[in-house]
């Protein structure tokens, strides 16, 4: 039985599709203090009869210590999900190899000499089926074992 993956369809997992919202939410946040801050100080300034550029320091100060900390907010927390969504990406992928393998029967010890070469160059010619299914080329070594391979177990069958 397979076990149930929490990554869906798109291949991220809820945690990265959770901080993509809460990064979302922030750069909302950042937009309405932005606006927030800046019709407070158009409001202060009309009601004491102050014009804006008589405090242009004051008003950038204010404007940058309400709302430019949510967009550090979002920028931080959108990098460290972009930074996870990748080593994601990195994991051990599901292939058809691995994915149809049957791991319950296991050879016993009582196996014939010889046996042991055969799995490595089994190994081999298994990565070189990944290597040609992520599209790069086997490796010559590789195609030289996987002929071996065939040959020692046509010379088995014949025995």
């Amino acid at each position: 039985m397979r076990k149930k993956s929490n990554i869906s369809n798109t291949g991220r997992s809820g945690l990265v599709t959770l901080l993509y919202v809460v990064s979302a939410v922030m750069a909302a946040l950042f937009v309405y203090a932005l606006y927030s801050s800046i019709m407070y100080i158009v409001n202060y300034a009309a009601s004491y009869g102050v014009s804006v550029s008589d405090m242009m320091g004051d008003s950038i100060q204010y404007i940058l210590l309400n709302s430019f900390s949510w967009l550090a907010y979002a920028t931080i927390i959108f990098g460290i999900t972009k930074c996870l969504g990748l080593l994601q990406g990195r994991g051990p992928k599901q292939t058809e190899l691995t994915a149809t393998k049957d791991y319950s029967s296991t050879e016993k010890s009582d196996e014939k000499p010889g046996k042991a070469e055969n799995s490595s160059n089994e190994s081999q010619s298994a990565e070189d089926s990944v290597e040609e299914m992520n599209g790069k080329e086997p490796t010559k070594e590789g195609a030289d074992k996987q002929d071996a391979t065939k040959e020692n177990t046509k010379e088995e069958d014949q025995k």
